[in-house]
């Protein structure tokens, strides 16, 4: 049967269809649809990945399910380990502040991408990056702490099965505004970096003191990365903690704690500069003493002067915010999660 589709990637409709429904474009003849692993239709990119993935929006063909497909083509070396570690690790979540992974494995070259590669399908989400969000400013200071809590809920699963994420930042979390209230609920994706907890500890090895540790690879965002993370030390929930500060910064402030274009330079603030602290954008209200003494604390360079667990973290915050709610009752205050 012949279709159509949207020139916008809206998708595609009966050959007795003109009008994108959508957008109100005349329809065209569509291509051969992409199919991958014989079940899932391609439609269109709608991002990248940290290594050559693209992410596709698409269709699970058994089901009709909406899915978002993420592809890399023949990967091979350190970028293979990292796709299948990062999807197992991912796929054995059930949370509902971690996007949903239904399957991963490999295709072929008949599955009409082109070369063979791997494949990982995701839940389709639904609202926007909190990266895109936050190009319009700081949020208010209940929302940011409703949404890092629902980070350090989705943290508890993940440390809990010994995984540290390395990559905690804006654009791989997704923030979709509930139909019902003002809330909004946070969803963590893009494992690609995650790894396994090793057993000995980072304090058995090497205690706090920074040392540049020979022949470790840096993976992770620079702006993000907590100090033992720079220098290359084996890593535990800890790091994952910093990086929630440095994003929970970001929401309150608009800003990121430290930043600077030569990435040295970044590097050695996150290891030597204690950061300024958060202080709310002009015409909002100054931010509470104990969000800012969370922050900075999360943002400590000793591992051992951090929140000993996600857990405790978050338990801060919610402590934050009932006495918050209980002195002046906000409408963005309402978590997801937990």
């Amino acid at each position: 049967m012949s279709r159509k589709m949207c020139p916008n990637g809206h998708g595609y409709y009966a050959e007795s269809v003109d009008l994108c429904v959508e957008c109100g474009r005349p329809l065209r003849e569509a291509e051969v649809a992409r199919v991958v692993a014989q079940r899932y239709r391609l439609d269109r990119i709608i991002g990248h990945g940290g290594t050559r993935s693209t992410v596709w929006e698409g269709v699970d063909l058994r089901t009709t399910r909406p899915v978002a497909v993420k592809i890399l083509p023949a990967p091979a070396g350190v970028e293979l380990m990292r796709f299948m570690r990062g999807a197992f690790i991912a796929a054995e979540i059930d949370h509902p502040n971690v996007a949903r992974v239904y399957e991963y494995g490999e295709y072929g070259e008949g599955d009409e991408v082109g070369e063979g590669g791997l494949y990982l399908v995701m839940e389709r989400l639904t609202g926007a990056t909190l990266d895109r969000v936050l190009r319009r400013g700081a949020l208010p200071w209940p929302r940011a702490v409703s949404i890092a809590e629902q980070l350090l809920c989705a943290l508890c699963v993940l440390h809990g099965n010994r995984g540290v994420h390395r990559d905690i930042k804006p654009s791989n979390i997704f923030v979709t505004p509930d139909e019902i209230d003002d809330s909004w609920r946070a969803r963590l994706f893009d494992f690609d970096l995650a790894i396994r907890v090793e057993d000995v500890t980072t304090a058995e090895l090497y205690g706090d003191e920074l040392r540049i540790v020979p022949n470790r690879m840096v993976c992770g965002t620079p702006a993000y990365m907590a100090p033992e993370q720079i220098v290359g030390y084996p890593l535990d929930g800890r790091a994952d903690l910093y990086a929630v500060a440095v994003t929970l910064y970001r929401m309150l402030t608009g800003r990121l704690p430290f930043s600077a274009e030569d990435r040295q330079e970044l590097y050695r603030s996150h290891i030597e500069d204690a950061p300024p602290p958060p202080v709310a954008p002009p015409g909002r209200p100054e931010l509470p003493p104990g969000l800012v003494s969370i922050v900075l604390r999360a943002l400590s360079k000793r591992r051992s002067d951090r929140f000993k667990s996600a857990r405790e973290m978050r338990m801060a915050l919610r402590v934050l915010a009932d006495h918050a709610a209980d002195a002046c009752p906000s409408p963005h205050r309402r978590a997801t999660g937990g």
